[in-house]
């Protein structure tokens, strides 16, 4: 398990394990303890993508790209696997808790993410190595 409390310092600290971290950790810019931000001094080119990972990244930036910051965070506060930690969050009980892998394929009403139900449970089989 990997002790970070958001998810952009899970990212940067993935990318600075990876091979050529040098290179690919330069995306993010660690700005202080709790801030993260884009290196807008990078040219990013596309060609290592596949199809479906622009079109899965098209999606990402329709849905959610017009999202300021804290927009974004009360959005995916609303989803349970943070949810059920609010109340140790806002009382500094805790700064992170661990989430099971299966927790993340929760989805909210009228979620722009959701998938049909099937999928879902096929997904959980696959996540959880439990095909019976």
């Amino acid at each position: 398990m990997i002790e970070t409390s958001t998810i952009i310092e899970a990212i940067y600290y993935l990318l600075k394990k990876l091979e050529r971290a040098d290179k690919i950790s330069t995306l993010i810019n660690r700005d202080d303890k709790n801030y993260f931000s884009v290196n807008q001094d990078v040219k990013i080119t596309y060609d290592m993508l596949s199809d479906t990972d622009k079109e899965a990244l098209d999606f990402v930036y329709d849905k959610f790209g017009k999202m300021g910051k804290w927009e974004l965070r009360d959005y995916t506060h609303k989803y349970p696997e943070w949810y059920q930690y609010e109340d140790l969050f806002k009382n500094k009980l805790t700064k992170r808790e661990r989430i099971e892998t299966k927790e993340l394929l929760s989805t909210l009403k009228d979620d722009p993410l959701a998938m049909p139900r099937k999928h879902v449970k096929e997904s959980e089989k696959i996540l959880t190595g439990n095909f019976d």
